[in-house]
């Protein structure tokens, strides 16, 4: 999914917020919690709104079935077995919000050297043009200081 500039920077806070939210655990902390929730959720349906597939989403927090907390991004109308089910896959899946996170600054850097370009081949171009014009232009000084300093040796006729 392609990230927007202007999301880029709450993408990238993404996997610092959900390592907060594995810290804040139990009913004492659900107050800490939610801005953090809420946060994450609107980051993401924001891409997803970016990317033209505009959804709700919840974020849950499970335990997987080794007891491991886990933080499962799903659609708000998804069931309580597809949540299961996804905790079960992202214990192998390959996408993580770290992966995600370095995707997104080799994205960004992407689009500013796709912005740099055409300043560059500009630059290129006219450097490339001045070497070229001026290459005749010093042929034709050097000719000119030649032809004068042979002239200033030759015997002169009379």
């Amino acid at each position: 999914m392609p990230v927007p500039p202007e999301l880029a920077g709450q993408v990238l806070e993404v996997p610092a917020q959900l390592a907060r939210l594995a810290d804040l655990d139990g009913d004492a902390n659900a107050a800490a919690r939610k801005p953090i929730v809420q946060a994450v959720r609107l980051t993401v349906e924001a891409l997803a709104a970016h990317a033209g597939k505009a959804a709700s989403y919840d974020v849950n927090l499970v335990r997987d079935p080794e007891g491991k907390r886990q933080i499962v991004l799903m659609p708000a109308d998804s069931t309580e077995a597809q949540v299961i089910e996804q905790v079960n896959k992202d214990k192998y899946a390959l996408n993580s919000w770290s992966k995600f996170q370095g995707y997104c600054v080799e994205q960004l850097q992407a689009q500013s050297e796709n912005e740099l370009y055409p300043r560059k081949l500009k630059e290129w171009t006219l450097g490339t043009l001045a070497g070229v014009l001026s290459f005749p232009l010093i042929s034709l000084l050097l000719g000119v200081f030649i032809g004068w300093v042979w002239r200033g040796f030759r015997p002169t006729k009379q």
